[in-house]
């Protein structure tokens, strides 16, 4: 298949509406969407809506269908893989082999060559459509023999997106124009939902056996830091209802970022992160690493001395300058612009914890790209580890199972200059009738085992509150 210039957006349209959505009620419009014209849509199991607070602190909001024209890049030990595709069809490939092979994920390469397909992309989309959003992000995975995917952005079939009540609405040529609107969902009380089993992954005894192998490495300096990942894995009584699932989450947990996503698979990822990776709006970008946790109670006397605790207590502090002053060298180092910390150290107090947080802001050098930021800082110490290559090798011994999405990234950029990307953390991956949560904790050479694992459990606590065992 060939494409000129242009030729996937040559018929589609953009024009400004007026409409009340939240973001449960896009989550309910974009199922509609998929069920009305799932003979129009060519990709139905591409769909979006991600919530988020721009740099402003508006709030935007995005729905979105089916894949018309993307970008993937796969990696493996001995190869990168580039390609642009029109309904899921490639339409250019490349390919970047190394003759020694790779020893850990190339993440320089990964975004150098994001770079060069986002400019090849662009010439696929027409110049009126470059303030829509491309959605899509990365996959955190280990380095294999295999090709396996870490990036896959798109530019939806159908999109709507805006801030308040004024929105855009993008669509394929090929989509009917009778496309309806959605309002504000109706709010409704939940009943929480049984389960039948409940899986730990790792489980407390098998955890503190892997934590001593860790705990050895830092103590002799091998790593500097290293974020330990667990999976708990439920399978409810009766059929299961994301999207009852997702509101309740809303309505409890929000704070940075909701997203409820799935990328040309039949499993979906749903989450409430309240990390940023990056935002930006034109020549300004921002970052607020979060790192050193602590449980919240309904007591607010324990709550103030926890906060006090929290910024007083040498694990958490390490554990924040770790990814700090680590994340601010490495903008530094990448020469994109100007790197400021603007706040040190603050306490961000969030429905079930209390976070370290800092914010950094960039003045970005002419003609820097999303890719570009994002490439300094990914993998961030909050989610990872320092130095990143040893602590790829960590993980790969450490956790038995595949992150996939988890500590990954979904967001969205354009081609005016706007992007806003989430961590994806405080999230579940609905598969198969199971719902998996994800949780991790950064890990230093004075960590507790015992700490470090509760941690995990109260981090997966929002996501799990929905569920009851029988």
């Amino acid at each position: 298949m060939t494409l000129k210039m242009n030729d996937a957006t040559k018929d589609a349209r953009l024009y400004d509406v007026n409409c009340t959505a939240d973001a449960q009620g896009m989550n309910l419009w974009v199922e509609e969407l998929l069920h009305r014209y799932q003979d129009s849509i060519c990709c139905g199991k591409y769909q979006s809506v991600f919530r988020c607070m721009n740099i402003k602190d508006e709030n935007v909001l995005i729905g979105a269908a089916g894949r018309l024209v993307g970008m993937r890049i796969l990696v493996s030990r001995s190869a990168i893989q580039g390609e642009l595709d029109y309904h899921s069809e490639p339409v250019f490939a490349i390919t970047e082999a190394s003759e020694e092979g790779f020893q850990s994920i190339p993440f320089q390469q990964v975004f150098t060559l994001c770079n060069r397909l986002r400019n090849k992309l662009k010439d696929l989309v027409g110049s009126e459509f470059y303030r829509v959003p491309v959605l899509g992000g990365l996959k955190s995975i280990i380095l294999s023999d295999e090709p396996q995917e870490i990036i896959n952005y798109y530019l939806p079939e159908i999109e709507l997106f805006g801030t308040g009540n004024r929105f855009s609405l993008f669509a394929a040529g090929y989509i009917p124009e009778d496309i309806s609107l959605p309002g504000e969902a109706e709010k409704q009380s939940h009943a929480l939902c049984p389960i039948s089993s409940k899986v730990q992954r790792p489980g407390k005894d098998e955890y503190m056996v892997r934590m001593a192998g860790v705990l050895e490495k830092l103590k002799s300096d091998f790593v500097q830091k290293v974020v330990v990942a667990r999976k708990c894995t439920v399978t409810p009584c009766e059929a299961f209802d994301k999207l009852d699932y997702t509101a309740y989450l809303l309505d409890r947990y929000f704070q940075e970022y909701f997203y409820l996503f799935r990328q040309g698979e039949d499993a979906y990822w749903t989450g409430i992160s309240p990390e940023i990776i990056m935002k930006q709006s034109g020549s300004v970008a921002v970052t607020k690493p979060l790192a050193g946790t602590r449980k919240k109670c309904e007591d607010d006397a324990v709550n103030q001395q926890v906060r006090k605790e929290l910024t007083a207590t040498s694990k958490d502090i390490i554990e924040h300058e770790h990814a700090l002053y680590f994340m601010v060298d490495q903008l530094e180092k990448a020469g994109i612009g100007k790197v400021h910390i603007d706040k040190n150290k603050t306490v961000l107090e969030t429905p079930y914890a209390f976070h370290i947080k800092s914010e950094i802001s960039v003045q970005l050098k002419e003609g820097v790209s999303c890719f570009d930021i994002i490439g300094a800082i990914y993998p961030p110490a909050t989610i990872w580890g320092i130095p990143v290559d040893r602590t790829e090798h960590i993980l790969a011994e450490t956790e038995p199972f595949s992150r996939e999405y988890f500590t990954g990234l979904y967001g969205y950029w354009n081609y005016a200059g706007d992007a806003d990307t989430a961590l994806v953390i405080r999230s579940a991956k609905v598969e198969d009738g199971t719902v998996s949560v994800y949780a991790g904790g950064g890990i230093v050479k004075y960590s507790d085992p015992n700490a470090e694992f509760d941690e995990t459990v109260n981090k997966m606590r929002p996501l799990l509150s929905y569920f009851t065992e029988k």
